[in-house]
């Protein structure tokens, strides 16, 4: 048995930051895993003709998600 896709289906308007973001919840390295699941989304303009359907990858457990180094403050 195959596990469900999920995909996404365009609107005028919409980026792959835009999509990744409402999906996801931040865009952060997803973008580049959602044009490796649909490669041909590089030939595109950066704003998305409505009507392209994108899959959608699975999210990345939460030990796998890179994670950024703390904030480096230098003034108080």
């Amino acid at each position: 048995m195959t596990k469900p896709t999920n995909t996404y289906t365009s609107r005028q308007g919409d980026t792959l930051s835009k999509i990744a973001y409402e999906y996801y919840g931040s865009s952060t390295g997803q973008v580049e895993r959602i044009l490796e699941a649909n490669p041909k989304l590089c030939q595109q303009p950066p704003i998305l003709p409505a009507g392209i359907i994108i899959v959608l990858p699975d999210s990345e457990p939460a030990s796998t998600q890179t994670t950024l180094p703390p904030t480096l403050n230098l003034w108080d």
